[in-house]
């Protein structure tokens, strides 16, 4: 088993629910995409990350005041589009700049869909861990 990056809608969004795809790559991968991203100018995904205090502490199996994480935040989808967009360029002109360059833009297609459907519903979002 293994761990996924997810977006995470804060209300319905058709035909994702509250929970977008698994995205086992970028999981692994968008630490290496954003310090590459970062090195040329570009905005990165871990802005946009933000874990559920309480979904962690039930995983790790602690008291949620324990851990001191922040509170979720929510993004408007626009921005995090924009993001994925800037990124998957980055990877269609160069995808040796990270390693599986091509399986992460891959995924960032799908995310780019996702965050393009969550747009057009006006729902918040936050990428997310998810085991």
């Amino acid at each position: 088993m293994g761990v996924s990056f997810c977006v995470v809608f804060r209300k319905k969004v058709p035909p994702y629910g509250t929970l977008g795809g698994d995205n086992m790559a970028l999981a692994r991968g968008y630490e290496r995409l954003d310090k590459a991203a970062a090195a040329r100018g570009l905005p990165t995904l871990e802005q946009f990350v933000s874990q559920d205090p309480d979904e962690m502490a039930d995983l790790l199996d602690m008291d949620p005041e324990e851990m001191g994480l922040p509170p979720i935040q929510w993004f408007p989808p626009a921005e995090g589009l924009a993001t994925v967009r800037a990124l998957a360029s980055f990877l269609r002109e160069d995808p040796k700049a990270v390693s599986q360059g091509v399986v992460l833009l891959e995924e960032l297609g799908r995310v780019e869909a996702e965050l393009a459907a969550a747009v057009g519903r006006k729902s918040e979002f936050r990428f997310a861990l998810v085991p």
